[in-house]
């Protein structure tokens, strides 16, 4: 592969590119392999995708040439190495045979055969920030202001690294440069490196012209104020994407800001969805009888939420209030529902007096006709342990003292 044909038009300022910031995902994700891949996880990733896609087989024929594509270049160590490297502007400019071009056309853009030679620049990697936004903004929508950090082309030096800029006379602007090994009699290896002057650059400037606010990077971090637009009904970690908002560099195209929005979590509701769920608590009377409660939506209006007349709530039962949970997101006037979970309490002792007339109210008892013994257990509440063992209350220090414990009681009648 001829590297220098890469590396031929040069760079412009004083230090190397950070390769890293290059966005190079492209070909892992049509494979849908990650970045660490070995050989073997593409080969099989690709034989599994060729057959599904084959358009012998009634698959998609654009997509079996992508999905041949990435492997072409994955699969080749050399070729792998410089788009990890320099992203789609290495497979633009690297050469080395195999329809680099027609690749690089295919998942970037930029002219093919027969068209314009010149492409778009490789653009760098999207700057990701996480937001945390609470209920009633995803009810309502809102404009959210972030700061973000993001390097920007240096105004000093307007992103030259310095100034009285000449090419590098060592490399002669390739920022490689060339050497022969040899192997043993008549035999020799071409191997090529980065500039060590220019940093592999092919431009070389002095110290002293060296910009001083930038210290040669061509780019500086600064914070700047971006605004965030929030939809109605936005979902849970859902992905904003604000384009030319990330990082800069002369050499690449600006990359775009991805917004991760998260759900702040809200003290009366949860969220599942557009569905709103929350609990409420009611008295036994309260269950038995019916009630009506207030409910203060996300937008401060207040609801009244009723029994139907006649029913009877149960402890743990979900009830249901159409169209009063979160917007659904894109589809206008609609809404998820409100539900709503009950827990009856009941009342810890009843009187005797308070029994009878209980009874001449609620349907007859379902245990009757016990038979009387000699021993009578009285239930306690029990508490389980973090040994699994179940103990009553009164029994539960002395449990915790000891290795083991007291029977039940019995009391005889």
């Amino acid at each position: 592969m001829n590297f220098g044909d890469f590396f031929s038009g040069g760079f412009h300022g004083g230090r190397a590119h950070e390769p890293e910031e290059v966005d190079n995902s492209k070909l892992y994700e049509v494979l849908g392999v990650p970045k660490d891949a070995n050989s073997k996880q593409i080969k099989k990733a690709y034989r599994k995708l060729a057959m599904k896609h084959h358009p012998d087989k009634g698959g998609d024929p654009e997509k079996f040439k992508e999905i041949n594509a990435a492997h072409e270049v994955l699969s080749n160590e050399e070729k792998r190495e410089l788009y990890d490297k320099y992203g789609p502007e290495g497979l633009k400019q690297g050469g080395g045979g195999g329809g680099m071009g027609d690749i690089f056309d295919m998942f970037f853009g930029g002219g093919g055969r027969g068209r314009s030679s010149r492409r778009e620049k490789a653009q760098l990697k999207p700057t990701v920030k996480k937001i945390n936004i609470d209920m009633e903004q995803i009810y309502n929508g809102h404009l959210k202001s972030v700061i973000v950090d993001r390097k920007t082309l240096c105004a000093t030096c307007d992103g030259k690294g310095g100034k009285n800029i000449t090419t590098c006379g060592q490399c002669k602007g390739r920022g490689v440069v060339v050497r022969m090994v040899q192997l043993g009699p008549g035999m020799y290896s071409q191997s090529q490196s980065a500039c060590g002057k220019c940093g592999g650059e092919g431009k070389i400037f002095k110290k002293e012209d060296i910009c001083k606010t930038c210290k040669g990077e061509k780019t500086i971090m600064r914070p700047e104020k971006i605004e965030i637009p929030i939809e109605k009904g936005i979902p849970d970690k859902h992905q904003i994407k604000i384009e030319g908002k990330g990082n800069e560099h002369p050499e690449y195209r600006t990359g775009d800001l991805v917004v991760i929005v998260f759900t702040n979590k809200h003290s009366e509701y949860e969220r599942k969805g557009a569905h709103l769920y929350m609990k409420k608590k009611v008295s036994l009377y309260e269950a038995l009888v019916g009630f009506k409660f207030n409910v203060e939506q996300l937008d401060n209006n207040l609801i009244t939420v009723t029994t139907a007349p006649g029913e009877i709530i149960q402890h743990g039962q979900v009830k249901m209030v159409q169209d009063m949970g979160l917007p659904v997101y894109k589809e206008t006037f609609s809404y998820g529902n409100l539900y709503i979970e009950f827990e009856v309490e009941f009342p810890k002792k009843v009187s005797a007096q308070e029994a009878k007339v209980l009874k001449t109210v609620l349907p007859p008892p379902l245990i009757e006709g016990v038979e009387k013994t000699k021993n009578v257990y009285e239930l306690k509440t029990a508490i389980e342990t973090k040994s699994s063992r179940i103990v009553d209350e009164d029994e539960e220090e002395d449990f915790q003292g000891h290795s083991g414990g007291r029977g039940v009681e019995c009391q005889n009648q």
